[in-house]
């Protein structure tokens, strides 16, 4: 059996626990019995290995996780029979085979995880005697998760642009999990933000500095961005479909499992709206140059700048010396780059950069784990 500090309940469809296993489960009327619950621990995977012909042996290829089945054996009780038909009752509304519900595991060493899963199989009786007349009944039940790895506690950080941390802010993220983490984030609007996407993985010194730039947000716009290649990667509260706006972006980084709080730079772009595509680089290089300005005038001052005295100080700065590291543009957009044209792009999506102040990026990593605790 697991260790007594190990607490196992059921949270049914319809909200209700039920304690099963562990302290917490003593004068339960559903607890689980002794048996096997070899299922609970780690996630059942299958190696791929690969041969060439000509070479001995086989090249590994990766990891296949398969749908995790837990067997359940537990005894419900009641005083009498009829109140062990109305345990037995209760408890079979919290369970389905079409609904998700979850099994928790509470422990002191990784507080809480917990499996989203469903029946698998009709539940089966193992006791052949009417349990009317004993007031209890042995039934087993298997149920499967689709997902095999235990869920934790999401973990969150947010950026909030301030109108002087263009390029020089950051949120702090972690991945506990022994499994690599698809990172979410929350978009507020007005902003048009640059997320990183940086492989961690790689040593600190030999990391690049990658970054998705999403399509600029209106008023009112809030975005949902999921980095897993299986799910849908942007969404938006009000149904504008933004895939034609990516360009053929998309996210390859996940958080390596056991991460420690590491720092990712965000952006806000301060050309929300260009109809060419100005390098990463430029973009970072007006940022800086921005974030400069305040701190030559001050933060309240910068904020009550109009879009016509931002874009005199950007036409000055890129027809001034700039830094050998930026990329070259073509011809074509330079000649674009004009007062005018800077002015109308800020007046027409930023307006003042007052009006973006407060926007913000949240962060949300959702740690998985092969097992309840440890890992």
């Amino acid at each position: 059996m697991l260790a007594e500090q190990a607490n196992i309940t059921i949270r049914g469809v319809d909200g209700v626990e039920w304690h099963i296993h562990g302290p917490r489960s003593i004068g339960s009327p559903v607890r689980l019995r002794e048996g096997a619950v070899g299922e609970l621990f780690d996630a059942p995977f299958s190696t791929v290995y690969r041969g060439v012909a000509g070479k001995p042996g086989k090249s590994f290829r990766g990891i296949n996780y398969a749908e995790r089945n837990v067997v359940l054996r537990l005894n419900i009780a009641g005083d009498t029979g009829g109140d062990w038909a109305r345990v037995d009752s209760r408890f079979r509304r919290s369970l389905s085979a079409e609904r998700e519900f979850q099994l928790i595991c509470d422990t002191e060493l990784s507080g809480r995880r917990w499996l989203n899963v469903r029946l698998a199989e009709a539940p089966e009786v193992e006791n052949n005697l009417d349990p009317h007349e004993q007031a209890n009944m042995q039934m087993q039940i298997v149920v499967v998760a689709a997902n095999p790895f235990w869920q934790s506690q999401p973990i969150t950080d947010e950026f909030v642009f301030d109108g002087s941390n263009w390029t020089s802010d950051s949120v702090t993220v972690t991945n506990p999990g022994d499994v690599p983490a698809w990172p979410k984030w929350v978009l507020t609007a007005p902003a048009k933000y640059g997320l990183p996407d940086i492989d961690l993985s790689t040593p600190v010194d030999r990391r690049l500095d990658r970054f998705v730039y999403l399509p600029f947000q209106p008023h009112g716009r809030e975005v949902l961005v999921d980095t897993d290649p299986f799910e849908e990667m942007i969404t938006t509260n009000d149904g504008t479909l933004l895939w034609a706006q990516m360009n053929g972006q998309f996210f390859q980084n996940q958080l390596p499992p056991h991460l420690p709080p590491t720092q990712l730079p965000v952006y806000v772009d301060p050309f929300p709206l260009l109809p060419f595509d100005l390098p990463t680089t430029w973009r970072i290089w007006i940022g800086e140059k921005l974030e400069k300005l305040v701190d030559a005038i001050g933060l309240s001052e910068f904020l009550a700048l109009t879009p016509e005295a931002i874009a005199e100080k950007i036409t000055e700065w890129i027809n001034g010396v700039k830094p050998d590291w930026l990329d070259p543009i073509v011809p074509d957009i330079a000649v674009q780059l004009t007062f005018d044209f800077v002015a109308r792009i800020i007046r027409e999506t930023y307006g003042r950069i007052g009006n973006i102040a407060g926007a913000t990026a949240q962060i949300i990593v959702e740690p998985q784990h092969t097992r309840p605790w440890g890992g």
